[in-house]
Formats: C-alpha cells, structure tokens, sequence
C-alpha cells in the first residue's frame, strides 16, 4: 500500500491533470444538455378472475377467457398495448394536434412543430409520442400500469401522460362496449321493423272496422284473440333471444374453426412420439454406460484400449441424444404454446391460467352451452307454436267476419306486446351499454415535474469524479510499469547494486543561495556552482560526498583502493559533476588527490576549476610530468586536465602508457579519481576499468534508465573491471514516486548501444533543454516539473 501510495504521489500531476480533463468533459456534457423532464400518471386495470375482461385494442373479439392464460400475462400484453400500438398513438396525435395550445398554460404546444419551427406531420408526431411514453406495470402484486412521459417542456410531458392514459381509458370503454353495441343495434333494428308492424297492423284494423261496421267481438272470442296474441308475442320474443343466441354460438364456432387446424397441425406432427423414442434410447445408452463402468470401475475412458474406445463412443452418443431431446422438447413446447396464439400461464393448470389445449376444451364448453340455450330456446317455440296452432284452430270456429276481425286484433296485439318487449330490452341494453366504463380506470394524474431527471448533474459529475480517479489511477501505474527508470535508492538495490552513497538534488540549495547562478567567484577564480564541496560544504548535498569518501574507503576491506574510474551509463547522470565533488571532498580530508579529466572527448573539468586545459593528459601521456608541476586548485587536490585534443582517444586511454601514468600517480597522490565518458556511449571506461583499482558508477534519479545501467555494469563486468557500487545522483524524494523492482521488458534500444543521434546529443551544450512539444509532452509522462 505504501509503494502504490508513493506511485500516485510521484504521479499526482498525471492523476491530476486527467481527473480534471474527465470532470471537464462530463461537466460540458452535463450543462450544455437540454433538460429532460419526466412524469408519470397511474391506472388500475381490472382484469378478472380467470377469465380476461380485457378485449383487445388491435382488433378481434374481446371477453371469453383470455387465450394468455393468467391475469400477469393480461397485464403484460396491456403494456404491450400501450407502448406498441399505432392506433393509440395516433388517437393522441389528433388530440395534442387539435389543442395546439396547452389548456392549461395557453402557450403552444412545442412538439407539434419540428426544431426548425415547421409544423409536425401526425404520422411524426405518432412516432415522437411513442419515444417519449413508456407504459410499465407498477409492483407485482397490483393490476396497474404506470404510463411515463418525458420532455425538455415539464407541462407539456404532464399532458402527453394524461392525454395517453385519457386515450387508453376510451379505448377500453369503446371495445367492452362492442358486443353491446351490437345487440343495441339489433335490437334497434328489430324494434323500427316492428313499430312499423304495428302502425300497419292498427290501420288495417280501422280499415277494416270502418269497411264491415264491425263493433266488436264477443267475450269468448275477445279471450281467445287475447291468447293467441299472448302466445304469438312470446314466440317473437323467443325468436329474437334465438336470433341473438345463435350469432354468439355462430362466433365461437368460428373461433374454434379458426384454432383447431393450427391447433392439431403442431401437436399432431409427430413431436412427442419422436421425444419419446429418443428418450427411450438415451436411457438404453446411459444403461449400457452404467453397465461398462460397473464391471470396469477401473477404466479410463482417456485410454487407448479398446473398452475405452467403446466408452468413449457411448459418451459422445449420449451426449448427442441429450441434445437432440432437449431440442425436440424445446420445439414441442414452443408449438404447443403456440398453436391458435396460445400459451401457457404462470399456474400451468386449468382454471390458474392453463394451456392452449384447456383453452380449446373450455370454448368447446362454452360451445356446448350456447348449443343447449338455442335448442331450449327452439323447444319453447315449437311448444308455444302448438298452442297457438291449438287456439287458430278454435278461432276458425268463428263466423267470417268475426274471424277475419279476431285476426286483425290478434295481429295488432301480438305485434304491440313483441314492441313491447323490444323496447323494453332496448332500454335495458342502452342503460348497460352507458354503464360500460372499461376495465382500466386512473388512480393519480401525471403532476409537473419540477426538477429534470435528464441529465442528473450531481450524478454525472461524482461518476466522472470517481471515473477520473480511477483513469488518472490506472495511467500513473501504467506509467510506473512500464517506466524503467532508476528513482530511488532501492531501484539499485533492485539491480543488484552496491549503494555507496546518495547525493540529493542541491538545485534549491543553489537557487536559495546564489540565485541560481551557475558561475561563482571564489578567491577571484570562476568556480562552477555545482561544486557543493566548495560553495555549499556544509549543505546536505556535501555531507552526502562526505559519506560516499567513508564508504569508499570501506568497498573493498581487504585491498587498499588508490585508483578509481567514475563514470556513467549516458550522458548528463552527474559522473564528471560526482568525480569533481568526491574529489574535492577526499582533498577536505587532507588525502592527497589527483583528479584526472580522461573524457578526452568532452573535457569540461578544468572550466569547473578554472584552471588551463593544457598541458593536461595528452601530453602527460608523452611524458610523465612531476607531481608537483600539475595544477593544484585546492588544497590537497590536483587536476589534470584533459590537453590538447586528439583523433583517437579510446587507442590512448587503452595504451600501456595510460596504465603506467594511473600506476606512476598512485605512488604519488593517496587517490586518484577518473573521469571518464559514458560507457554506453564509448569504450574509453572498459579500458580505463582495467587500470585501475575500482570503478564507480554514477546514475541519476528519474533519469537514468534501470535497464541502460544494467548494460553499463554488464559491459564494465564484461572487462572484468573491480566495481566497487553506484551511486545515485540528484535524488529529491518529493519529486520521486514510491515502487521498487521497475520492470526490465523494455529495453529503449540499449543492448545495441547508442545510436548516431545519441553521441550528436553528447557533443551538444548541456545548458539547452529540450524545448520541442514532444520535449514537453514527455517531460510531463515522465512526471518531471519545470
């Protein structure tokens, strides 16, 4: 935990700057959204028990049970309704389209015209509704359905709600109320036609009253027209609930007709035989296995044997059994269910929703009913028909006037009772029609919203929040996995490495102390700034140069260590800046010491002490100079610079004269330290590695690349050279993230050296940084400031 806390501090500001950019785009995103409001209204749907009160909205019949089986079902092909039907949404396009203004507000109403302020057709406007609504049930347990609307206009989502469930409500009255509305035309019908009987009937009876000056019969004769007129009546009233009883048997036949093709097409195919056989033989393969493995408990179906093999073989049978029987049950249930359009409900049993089949057998009860009504029906005519042929019989015991008279009034009575009737059923049947309100009523109205549900900012912004953590998080790791550069002490300690010494970054120190300034005059020579050991002795950097002079002395307890080569893996680690201080700092503590400037090609330590380049090592290794004739900028401490330069440097430094110079100067000096070219970059350190006693490499924090330094030592291991440890340069621990053990996968081209670019690089003046926006962008993944 501490290692990946340290990460993400040394990468705060990737973390940062990612966690900001994430924020932004979902802070743009969030505010530059049109708001989107949301409301909702609530029905109550009452859909029976058992059977479905729900006719349908598409068309068909409506009533009778519900071929879905179970009122869950019912309730879910409502919402289907709802959200998928064309008519309803064009039903409220035509209502929305004739309001033009909101009742309510007055202001027009903003979906009816298109975003460029042109009227919207109804055929659109049907299909912008149907985005915009959503029917859902409401609960489990509840036959209700909950309608939503939603719109950047919070009035106008309240009316689109309250006008859908306003047009759901009429549609389910106007389709329980068909068959209604069927008889109530049969009847009116029927009730025209005989009102216009009897105004017939009444005036042949004048006419004919008027013509015969016939007053009236007597009283047995007034009796048996009474009957007659009576029965006749009757046998019209049960005419007309035979007429009516006979289209609703017609209808359910028709429906049964309509099913039972389909219905015996897919159970008749064969499925279920064919299941069966299939199971049959699976069982007889999985007795057989059973049967092997008992007698072999032993055997590995894996073998080669030939009881494995067979084995094998009723295995792969089984399986294909197994799913050729799940297919067939799979294919017979899907027919099953869906023969006539029917399908099994939640309960599986008749009565709680059953099958298809159940509903076949009740219609065909419901048949048989309808059957029995209408030849009960046909029972009482044809009695009541024998009673009237009974009394006409009797009538035509009459005169001929009387008789022709007693016909009329018959005729006349019988017409009046069956209008009567007619009239009477008319007003029954109107009353129940106005009674009808559907089967779905509203429970609450939709409300206007008052705060958008689109988009949710607080939301948006904690998720981008949390997202942008969680990607600037990820991007740091990712950075730390994949960057193998030396940052800390223990990512030596990783390599393998000796630590000497650590010497922390002393650009504060300067910056606090001489305003930054990289040349200082000191006794009135040019001294750099970056020699601590005499500008800042007594800063942390220094006694860091103190401590690496003490551990010096103790790499190696059983040799006496009087030669040392310091150098690096490439350019700008602070080798020739480390060698100066050391230098400086073994000369503080009165050891007599040599520093040699051997990068012959980038000789710079004599401008450090401002001393002459010549003559330095070029010409010492043509003639061995006096100790005493070598420059001496400090006490204790002597400088040999570079000379004059020359073509070949790696043959001189390589030579025996460069060996008998180091072994001359040791018996002079108590130290001598060397300064060298980078070994990436040159063969100079491996052959200056073999001269003397020891050879230091340097590496610099958040520069030196882990798998760069793994090759310089390699190469320095290579020449058998005596490595005494490293010591890492430039080290800030507030700027260095935590994790050790950086990874050694990528490799940035050093196994192969330094390419022509890198050794241009070399020869450029360190005090030009990189000013490219590559420069920069790379700065910035590699986590450095400035």
């Amino acid at each position: 935990m501490r290692s990946l806390l340290g990460t993400l501090w040394g990468g705060k500001w990737i973390l940062l700057g990612v966690f900001a950019l994430v924020v932004s785009a979902a802070a743009t995103y969030t505010y530059t959204r049109v708001p989107q409001y949301e409301t909702s209204t609530l029905l109550l749907v009452d859909l029976g028990q058992g059977q479905s009160a729900v006719p349908s909205l598409t068309g068909g019949e409506g009533g009778g049970m519900s071929p879905f089986g179970g009122g869950q079902r019912n309730l879910s092909n409502q919402v289907l309704v709802i959200n998928q039907s064309d008519a309803l949404a064009r039903e409220v396009a035509f209502r929305l389209d004739t309001m033009e203004v909101h009742p309510e507000t007055g202001k027009p109403l903003e979906l009816l015209s298109t975003p460029a302020g042109e009227p919207r057709p109804r055929s659109a406007l049907a299909g912008l509704l149907k985005e915009r609504v959503q029917a859902r049930k409401s609960g489990q347990n509840v036959d209700a359905i909950e309608i939503l609307a939603g719109g950047p206009v919070p009035t106008e989502a309240t009316l689109m709600a309250d006008q859908y469930a306003q047009a759901y409500i009429d549609r389910t009255r106007d389709k329980s109320r068909e068959s209604i509305q069927a008889q109530r035309a049969f009847l009116e019908d029927q009730t025209g036609q005989f009102s216009a009987r009897v105004d017939s009937a009444e005036r042949a009876l004048a006419q004919y009253m008027e013509q015969e000056d016939a007053v009236s019969l007597d009283q047995e004769s007034s009796r048996l027209v009474q009957q007659l007129s009576t029965l006749e009546g009757r046998r019209d009233e049960l005419q007309i609930e035979l007429d009516m009883a006979e289209s609703a048997l017609s209808k359910k036949r028709d429906e049964l007709e309509r099913i039972r093709p389909r219905l015996a097409e897919r159970l008749s195919s064969g499925l279920q035989a064919e299941l069966s056989q299939v199971q049959e033989e699976k069982a007889k393969v999985s007795a057989e296995i059973n049967r092997v493995k008992t007698r072999n408990p032993d055997l590995d179906p894996r073998a080669g044997t030939p009881r494995a093999r067979d084995l094998r073989q009723l295995q792969r049978r089984a399986d294909r059994l197994e799913r050729q029987a799940d297919s067939l049950a799979s294919e017979y249930v899907e027919n099953s269910l869906a023969a006539g359009g029917v399908a099994t409900g939640g309960g599986g049993e008749e009565g709680e929703g059953g099958s298809g089949i159940s509903y076949v057998a009740d219609l065909q009860r419901q048949i048989a009913q309808r059957e029995i009504e209408v030849n009960g029906l046909r029972a009482q005519i044809s009695t009541v028909e024998s009673r009237i042929e009974e009394n006409q019989s009797r009538l035509r015991d009459l005169p001929t006037q009387s008789l022709q008279l007693a016909e009329l009034r018959r005729e006349k009575q019988s017409l009046e009772q069956t209008y009567g009737f007619l009239r009477q059923r008319l007003q029954e049947v109107r009353m129940q029609e106005q009674s009808e309100i559907g089967f779905a009523e509203r429970l609450r109205s939709a409300g206007v919203p008052g705060q958008p549900v689109s988009p949710n900012s607080q939301r948006n912004i904690i998720l981008a929040a949390m997202l942008g953590l969680l990607l600037g998080g990820g991007l740091v790791v990712l950075r730390e996995k994949l960057d193998t550069r030396i940052r800390a002490p223990g990512d030596l300690e990783a390599l393998g490495e000796q630590v000497l010494g650590v010497v922390p970054s002393f650009e504060k120190t300067l910056e606090r102390e001489f305003n930054g300034k990289e040349v200082l005059k000191i006794d009135g020579k040019k001294i750099r700034s970056s020699l601590i050991m005499l500008t800042s002795p007594a800063s942390a950097a220094g006694e860091a140069y103190r401590r690496i002079r003490t551990n010096l002395r103790f790499a190696r307890p059983d040799a006496d260590i009087r030669s040392v080569v310091v150098t690096s893996a490439g350019k700008g680690e602070g080798k020739t800046t480390t060698s100066t201080n050391l230098a400086l700092a073994q000369a503080q503590a009165g050891k007599r010491t040599l520093l040699i400037d051997a990068d012959l090609r980038k000789s710079r330590i004599h401008r450090y002490l401002d001393v002459p380049r010549t003559p330095g090592l070029t010409e010492a290794l043509y003639k061995t100079p006096d100790p005493g004739d070598i420059p001496s900028p400090a006490d204790n401490l002597s400088l040999l610079a570079g000379g004059e330069e020359v073509p070949n440097p790696a043959e001189l430094l390589g030579a025996r004269r460069m060996k008998e110079l180091v072994k001359s100067m040791e018996e002079a000096f108590d130290l001598v330290i060397v300064d060298t070219a980078p070994v990436l970059l040159f063969s100079d350190p491996g052959a200056l590695a073999t001269h003397v006693d020891g050879t230091l490499l340097v590496a610099s924090a958040g520069e030196t690349d882990g798998v760069a330094f793994e090759q310089a030592a390699a190469r320095l291991d290579d020449v058998e050279a005596g490595r005494l440890g490293a010591v890492l340069n430039g080290y800030d621990p507030e700027t260095q993230r935590g994790g050790y053990g950086y990874g050694y996968g990528y490799g940035y081209g050093y196994g192969y050296g330094y390419g022509d670019e890198d050794l241009e690089a070399y020869y450029e003046d360190d005090s030009d940084p990189p000013t490219s926006a590559a420069g920069r962008v790379r700065a910035w993944w590699n986590g450095d400031r400035g």
